[in-house]
């Protein structure tokens, strides 16, 4: 074997050196700079969820909640003001969307039981745009502070598959996550807002020292018809028959209805809990009113169903658009709701 040379003997000693340097310094160094950043995230992690869980826990007044609504939403601080400030009872109750709030006679509903000797005070309590998290929290509201007999709950083709977008406004966190969120594809966004909206409300507050104040007014409450006359389009028929059409509509709405349903579900159970009665309301848009209800066995199982006339889907004269009854199909609609009403009261189911 060939003898190194002094020089070549330094220059090996010299790398194994580095080498071992290297090697050593390597693992000591990078798990600390690993679980330092990691300690740095989850520091970062806890503080953000510290905040938000405090931002969550705020307790807002009820009227500044109420008074940050606007525009049509402002309605329901006018609902929630009748049910729970203004001291005339609530004996009949519609819930819905603007279905209801624009088709729904409920003062004229209540001449028409008052004509036939059944002296009750009937409240259209329906809402802008869909969602049922809203419908029971109003439900919820009306049986603390009234005594209802009868609630009759719209039901359109299909049961909407999101939340209110209300409801972040006006709700606390529990109202938010009462109803199944997991099956609400629009719970994130809502509960961001929701937080967006306890910041907001909390720096007024602040601010200015002071609640909002609602107006008590109820002269506007309740129904809003509507005065405009649809001109009917061409029907739409599909190239597919109607068997199958039937079978497909069926198996798309089952599966985006399963939120709405359970609170439907939810909305039967705790009224029938108070001792009071429950109805559905179909109320689809017109080219609808002819057809079945797809998902009728969902709801007959929970109560029993009122739908309109088939000669509504027929009259140009009873519509303001595709999908609202005008103030002529909403009187025409009232003296049939009121018989239906007086039925459901003398009943003994």
């Amino acid at each position: 074997m060939k003898k190194l040379s002094t020089h070549e003997q330094e220059s090996f000693s010299s790398n194994i050196k580095v080498k071992a340097k290297t090697n050593s310094d390597i693992p000591a160094f990078l798990p600390q700079t690993k679980r330092f950043r990691l300690a740095i995230i989850g520091a970062f992690l806890s503080g953000l969820l510290l905040v938000i869980i405090v931002i969550t826990l705020i307790q807002i007044p009820e009227a500044q909640r109420y008074g940050s609504l606007k525009g049509d939403m402002s309605r329901i601080s006018k609902t929630h003001q009748r049910i729970v400030n203004n001291p005339t009872k609530i004996d009949v109750a519609f819930f819905g969307s603007s279905h209801t709030l624009n088709g729904i006679a409920d003062n004229k509903i209540q001449v028409q039981l008052a004509s036939r000797g059944v002296n009750v005070s009937v409240a259209n309590l329906g809402a802008t745009w869909m969602g049922r998290d809203l419908h029971i929290f109003l439900l919820r509201q009306l049986l603390a502070n009234k005594h209802p007999r009868l609630i009759i709950i719209e039901v359109n083709e299909h049961e909407y598959p999101y939340g209110h977008v209300a409801l972040p406004y006006v709700g606390s966190f529990s109202d938010l996550v009462c109803c199944r969120p997991y099956l609400d594809p629009q719970f994130p966004s809502h509960f961001a807002l929701y937080l967006k909206q306890q910041l907001i409300n909390s720096v007024q507050l602040l601010h200015n020292h002071k609640v909002k104040v609602i107006s008590n007014d109820m002269s506007d409450f309740g129904w809003v018809p509507l005065n405009q006359n649809y001109t009917f389009g061409a029907s739409k028929e599909s190239i597919l028959p109607r068997t199958l059409m039937k079978h497909l509509k069926f198996r798309f709405y089952s599966m985006i209805s399963s939120y709405g349903l359970g609170i439907v579900d939810d909305m039967v159970k705790l009224a029938h809990a108070n001792g009071v009665k429950v109805a559905f309301l179909y109320l689809p848009e017109y080219e609808n009113v002819k057809k079945p209800l797809i998902l009728i066995g969902s709801y007959t199982k929970l109560a029993p169903i009122i739908k309109i006339p088939e000669y509504f889907g027929d009259n140009p004269m009873f519509w303001n658009d595709e999908a609202h009854l005008n103030q002529t199909g909403s009187l025409a609609l009232a003296p049939i709701l009121a018989n239906d009403i007086q039925k459901l009261l003398s009943s003994s189911n």
